[in-house]
């Protein structure tokens, strides 16, 4: 199992404890790249599609809903494969 794999794995079975360091990784990953920053909110913008996630790196942890919504759009673009 990849490295990509297994923090994607690690990523869905716990989504409450993700940092955001190991989230931008997953981003990288997949195709999203860091499109600005504005104060703590860093914008991410899919290279192919016109996806686009507003990250707020606030303490530790993301907020587990931009946990969900970049996994759901990770398996529209189906990077999964």
């Amino acid at each position: 199992m990849s490295q990509r794999a297994k923090l994607l794995q690690k990523i869905r079975n716990n989504p409450k404890g993700v940092s955001f360091d190991e989230l931008d990784s997953l981003l990288q990953w997949y195709g999203f790249e860091l499109n600005r920053v504005r104060g703590s909110h860093h914008i991410y913008r899919h290279r192919t599609s016109e996806r686009t996630f507003t990250i707020a790196r606030h303490g530790a942890a993301v907020h587990s809903r931009a946990i969900r919504e970049i996994l759901s759009a990770i398996d529209e673009l189906g990077a999964d494969e």
